[in-house]
């Protein structure tokens, strides 16, 4: 293999006496190319015309003896056999190879030295394109300009998913922030929206929850462009999820609404139910319990009309909280047991974590401690198999008043700041402060009083700092 490319390319003129070669010019053109090789079984000349150890300036000199004519000479190229190596290793076992191109005339014609490098340039692409190695004497003289072609919005998007799908957020953004502007660029807004919407979905899982809010609300202007209204109801979906999570309540019932509404135009049966399960929840959860249980069992017999397992399952936790709030706890404990079974029939790691947790719930209301901490263990595992780091955070946070609800303070303690260390990390503030407001009850329960009362005061900050930034994030909208 070659191991030194395009090292030499120069021109020598051989300047001799008239008395001596007078078949000579003195303007004589010499180039030299000479190619480096470690391969011993290499060692041979094209024309057996034998260049031996003379040095690069001496190389021209010594010609066939065909050229020994007294008429001018063509283009000809020899190639003859050096043992001093030009590259970085100058070994006795390296060679390098002098191809020579001769000119007799005065001048050297230009279609002939564009061909030498036409040749050096094929040379050097198969070199490079064959992973041969290059010397340090090449590196200073020859240089490759690698090109690629610029990833689209769809390419870059596709790489993102795979990084999503891991749950590596930090390197899926900068996938969909690329794409974005690969869409923005080509003017393509459907585009724009599905980059927003991945985006905004990730800052969410990174806890980053204004941002994602700022990015969702971007994402329905551009969707409201676009004049497709599932897309523009997928984009009011997401925001209401986000707002949920910032305890928006009327943000979310708004956008989840609309999302109905859109849904409904665009003909899309899975969508209205969706949106009518998300809704019935928020209004549920609002002290609106009659409303919100009624859109969940309209939303429940659709699934099941339709053979919708995944959409019976979502309908399941809404309807169950709703019955508990009615004082319906037999009703209650038959939905979430119903939701356990499903999610377990179709191997649904997350909505089994979810199912365990209201039954634990469910549990510590009726003061089984004991058998309400199993589910919460269940489900802290499930989360932790998912890594669904929020869902980790609450099943310790329950694991903590379960332990203190059984009088284990120590245990309750630790439950309780590793739930507080997670919502901190997810920069989860509204549950930030509840974890603090549960440490504190612990310390009242240990009979520390002034650790008590200093972390209760943190919670109180907290949520003040909380409701001035929820007033300050409303009125954009």
């Amino acid at each position: 293999m070659l191991q030194v490319i395009g090292q030499i390319v120069k021109q020598n003129v051989a300047k001799t006496t008239p008395g001596k070669n007078a078949h000579r010019s003195i303007d004589n053109k010499v180039i030299e190319l000479f190619f480096g090789h470690r391969n011993s079984a290499c060692r041979r000349s094209c024309l057996n015309h034998e260049i031996g150890g003379r040095e690069p300036n001496e190389v021209h000199e010594t010609v066939p003896t065909e050229l020994q004519r007294t008429e001018p000479q063509k283009h000809r190229i020899y190639v003859g056999e050096r043992h001093h190596g030009l590259g970085a290793d100058s070994s006795g076992d390296a060679t390098d190879f002098a191809i020579v191109w001769r000119d007799e005339r005065h001048s050297c014609d230009r279609l002939d030295i564009m061909k030498i490098f036409i040749v050096l340039a094929i040379v050097t692409t198969y070199v490079f394109a064959y992973g041969v190695p290059v010397g340090a004497a090449t590196v200073a003289t020859a240089k490759l300009t690698a090109s690629s072609r610029t990833l689209d919005g769809e390419e870059l998007l596709r790489i993102g998913d795979i990084h999503e799908v891991q749950h590596h957020w930090q390197e899926a953004l900068p996938y969909y922030q690329r794409a974005l502007s690969a869409f923005r660029e080509k003017r393509n807004r459907k585009g724009e929206t599905r980059a927003l919407l991945k985006m905004s979905h990730v800052l969410m899982q990174q806890g980053k929850l204004d941002d994602a809010l700022t990015t969702v609300n971007e994402c329905v202007r551009v969707a409201s462009a676009t004049r497709d209204s599932k897309m523009q109801a997928q984009a009011l979906v997401q925001r209401g999820l986000i707002a949920e999570a910032l305890e928006h309540g009327g943000l979310a019932r708004t956008s989840y609404e609309e999302a109905q509404h859109l849904f409904e135009k665009a003909h899309d049966g899975e969508g209205v139910i969706d949106a009518r399960i998300r809704l019935g929840s928020v209004l549920a959860r609002q002290g609106e319990l009659d409303a919100g249980l009624a859109l969940l069992q309209q939303a429940y017999q659709d699934a099941q009309q339709q053979s919708l397992l995944a959409l019976q399952m979502a309908a399941l936790p809404g309807i169950g909280q709703a019955q508990l709030e009615l004082e319906h706890s037999d009703a209650a404990r038959r939905a979430f047991e119903d939701g356990l079974a499903r999610a377990h029939g179709l191997q649904d790691l997350k909505q089994e974590a979810l199912f365990s947790m209201r039954l634990a719930r469910l549990n510590q209301s009726s003061q089984d401690f004991k058998e309400g901490r199993q589910l919460a263990q269940r489900s802290l595992m499930l989360y932790q198999a998912v890594r669904d780091r929020l869902g980790e955070a609450d099943s310790l946070s329950l694991l903590g008043t379960l332990y203190l609800n059984d009088k284990d303070e120590d245990q309750a303690l630790t439950h309780h700041q590793r739930a507080l260390e997670l919502y901190r990390a997810l920069r989860h503030r509204a549950r930030e402060a509840g974890s603090l407001t549960n440490i504190g009850i612990v310390y009242e329960r240990q009979a520390l009083s002034p650790l008590a009362q200093e972390t209760y005061g943190k919670a109180i900050s907290l949520l003040q700092s909380l409701s001035e930034s929820s007033s300050s994030s409303m009125s954009r909208f």
